[in-house]
């Protein structure tokens, strides 16, 4: 066990915080540029479909949405949510309102109808929060914007899994947004704008995945909120082998 103590070298991401007004389940593409969802709607603590509300919205800005429960030891459970992300490739702020106007109309109209829940921010959030439009999502960095993703749960298990693009059902291949519940790693060296390549993906992977390591972890900590400071020893994938 000693062998396998040390530093990581990697640094583990937080998930997005996706206001449930933004999260959707797809029904039927409309056109090349729209579709149509069911929204989200919160019954008590949960999230759960409203399948009696039907909203057209662009396609555009939509993407995959992974939460923790899909995640599971022999793989991810995605099958139907998306939420909506106005932001433009690569960028760690929203597109503007005026921009959502133009671009995205039938977006701009839901955000509408949704501005008092998008727009409140619990007093943590503010201080982290430095976007000034209501619909910008928590924890949005260049790191988002990675083609290869490891990602570990940050309750009960860790169900470590790869995951790079997912096929939407309208035909589009886009990489996921992930929930406040997920730590996932996609960057080589922070900052550098350096993103982990797939190889090095499953280099990661199949560390986290050894069950011995896996143990460390669950028992260094409290398995109701997991860290991504782990005690194990991973170093920096060499390119060059």
């Amino acid at each position: 066990m000693k062998g396998l103590l040390g530093k990581c070298h990697y640094k583990f991401r937080s998930g997005a915080e996706v206001k449930y007004p933004l999260r959707l389940q797809f029904i039927e593409q409309k056109n090349e540029q729209l579709g149509i969802f069911h929204p989200y709607i919160k019954n008590g603590k949960k999230y759960k479909v409203d399948k009696h509300n039907r909203i057209c919205l662009e396609l555009k800005y939509i993407k995959p949405l992974i939460t923790a429960p899909m995640l599971e030891d022999n793989g991810v459970k995605w099958e139907n949510d998306y939420c909506i992300c106005l932001y433009e490739f690569g960028t760690k702020k929203p597109i503007s309102e005026e921009e959502v106007k133009m671009k995205a109309p039938y977006i701009k109209k839901w955000l509408e109808i949704n501005y008092d829940i998008l727009s409140y921010s619990s007093s943590y959030n503010k201080r982290i929060q430095n976007n000034k439009e209501y619909y910008a999502i928590l924890r949005m960095g260049f790191y988002v914007w990675a083609d290869n993703f490891v990602c570990i749960r940050d309750n009960t298990k860790l169900a470590p899994n790869y995951i790079s693009f997912i096929q939407t059902h309208w035909g589009v291949k886009r990489t996921p947004i992930f929930d406040g519940h997920i730590n996932y790693i996609s960057e080589h060296i922070v900052g550098k704008r350096d993103f982990i390549t797939y190889e090095e993906a499953h280099y990661i992977l199949n560390i986290l995945k050894n069950k011995d390591n896996q143990n460390i972890i669950l028992n260094s900590q409290d398995k109701r909120s997991i860290s991504g400071r782990i005690p194990i020893d991973i170093p920096l994938f060499n390119k060059h082998n």
